[in-house]
């Protein structure tokens, strides 16, 4: 839920949140691939949720979603929670090439692909990494 720590909202949209969730596969290098959701949020944050399951009884055609974890990039030499624009919606695309890479709108209002680490996605806790914005291809530095 969003609120005064930090976002501009007012009292009427305290519970609003401005959560913009995209869906898609989570597949990093070395780990099977997942149903996912993605988010991005009212403060910039990125937050990754998977979703175990394949809608059976007594989970729901849903299935069962893992508790959100945020997306965390290397920089300046230390792994930091990736903060980007509030507000944005993140998807998960594969551009024909068979690896997902997680766009988001960057910092700096420029559409950017972040690849997705080897680390284990299906962990339910630990920190989730994705790799700096490209030099190359697709999205680098903006459209």
């Amino acid at each position: 839920m969003a609120g005064a720590p930090g976002t501009m909202q007012g009292p009427s949209e305290v519970k609003w949140g401005y959560i913009n969730p995209g869906v898609g596969t989570w597949h990093a290098p070395g780990a099977g691939p997942a149903r996912a959701i993605v988010c991005g949020d009212a403060l910039g944050n990125n937050t990754l949720y998977l979703v175990a399951g394949n809608g059976s009884a007594g989970q729901g055609s849903a299935g069962v979603v893992s508790h959100g974890r945020r997306l965390h990039v290397l920089r300046r030499g230390r792994w930091e929670p990736l903060v980007t624009r509030w507000r944005c919606r993140p998807q998960l695309v594969d551009w024909g090439d068979g690896e997902n890479v997680y766009l988001q709108v960057d910092e700096n209002g420029k559409l950017v692909n972040y690849r997705l680490l080897p680390d284990d996605p299906s962990a339910e806790h630990g920190e989730v990494h994705v790799a700096p914005p490209q030099t190359d291809g697709c999205c680098t530095g903006g459209i």
